[in-house]
């Protein structure tokens, strides 16, 4: 699925998530943030109308992305995602 991210100091960039689950995501980017690095991953999640920011924090990078794992998710976004797990 299109996805987006943001760092602290650097513009917004678009990328591909893989592997989403509520404890976190792959993103395939060629402009991983660094490890340990606090990002906002910008996602349209089904049954949400809008554009949902996601606080998650690099737990790997690899060549071709980055793992993240979410620090926040509200009931919301929680049941968004369950929603797409459960349609698979």
């Amino acid at each position: 699925m299109p996805v987006a991210f943001t760092v602290e100091g650097r513009g917004r960039v678009e990328a591909t998530c893989h592997d989403l689950c509520l404890g976190g995501a792959f993103v395939v980017t060629d402009a991983a943030a660094p490890f340990g690095a606090d990002v906002t991953l910008h996602v349209h999640l089904p049954t949400m109308t809008d554009e949902v920011a996601i606080q998650a924090k690099v737990r790997w990078v690899k060549t071709d992305g980055m793992g993240l794992q979410f620090t926040s998710l509200d009931i919301h976004e929680t049941r968004a995602i369950m929603a797409l797990i459960k349609s698979g």
